[in-house]
């Protein structure tokens, strides 16, 4: 039987009031289920006459129990960084319920008791990728060091991001793309894109120290996610670091001419 490509189904996902941190939601643990007491009896009777070892019986009870013993809650967020090695790796379409649960070391029945559907664990990936991506900001930046560095410091940060693994961006573009082509799920895209822009306004705002811009720092956060957004376009399809490196630069010069800034003292090299 050919299996089914990962799909969104029809169904139309709400649309938050405002951009706000995505969460994984718990499921009930309950809902995993244990050996009933019947099935305990009945092993009693088998497992008198195996002496060899641990029975049948017994070896299938330990692993429902070690599966029930995993919470909820770490059921999903590995179901979620399965999700993200398969599409890296794979891309998008490949990424059936089937394959993600056997990179998860899990069944599809464990899936769905995770999950409602393959709609939720789309939202959790891409809330998941979007929150690492903040965490990234957070690190390569101190505030401190004043605008200037902390332009060219975010964008370096994102930028080494972006290297380290290909599949992982173009993962991305593909989550994008695809929020975009389905109906009922342009809020998603929209969401991602308004945590990123948000994320980085907040780390300039920190960083500003009263000093004066020659345009509103929001301006100038657009122009900045923009330009990134570009340059990792870019980078995609001709991978020449050369090349995005005398870029990189460039954008870090513009957007301190822009804002009417002296340009950072320290700019790090990316190799």
């Amino acid at each position: 039987m050919t299996e089914i490509p990962f799909r969104i189904n029809s169904r139309v996902a709400v649309r938050p009031a405002s951009p706000a941190p995505m969460t994984i939601t718990s499921v009930d643990s309950t809902a995993i289920p244990n050996p009933p007491n019947q099935l305990g009896q009945m092993t009693k009777l088998i497992d008198q006459n195996y002496t060899d070892g641990p029975s049948p019986c017994q070896t299938v009870i330990g692993r429902v129990q070690a599966v029930a013993r995993i919470s909820a809650q770490e059921r999903r967020e590995q179901l979620v960084e399965a999700a993200i090695r398969v599409m890296s790796s794979e891309g998008l379409e490949r990424a059936t319920t089937r394959r993600i649960a056997e990179e998860a070391g899990t069944t599809q029945g464990v899936f769905h008791y995770a999950f409602q559907d393959k709609n939720e664990l789309l939202t959790a990936v891409v809330g998941a990728i979007t929150l690492e991506i903040e965490k990234i900001l957070r690190r390569s930046v101190d505030p401190k060091q004043g605008l200037a560095q902390a332009i060219n410091d975010a964008i370096l940060g994102v930028w080494s991001y972006v290297q380290r693994d290909d599949g992982l961006q173009l993962m991305q573009y593909e989550l994008t793309i695809f929020c975009r082509r389905t109906e009922g799920f342009e809020w998603l895209a929209e969401w991602q894109y308004a945590r990123y822009a948000a994320s980085t306004l907040e780390i300039f705002t920190e960083s500003l120290q009263g000093q004066k811009l020659n345009i509103t720092l929001p301006e100038l956060t657009n122009f900045i996610v923009a330009a990134v957004d570009g340059l990792i376009i870019q980078y995609e399809v001709l991978h020449d670091v050369s090349r995005t490196e005398n870029d990189i630069r460039n954008v870090v010069t513009a957007a301190c001419a822009l804002a009417g800034i002296s340009p950072p003292k320290r700019v790090t090299s990316l190799l």
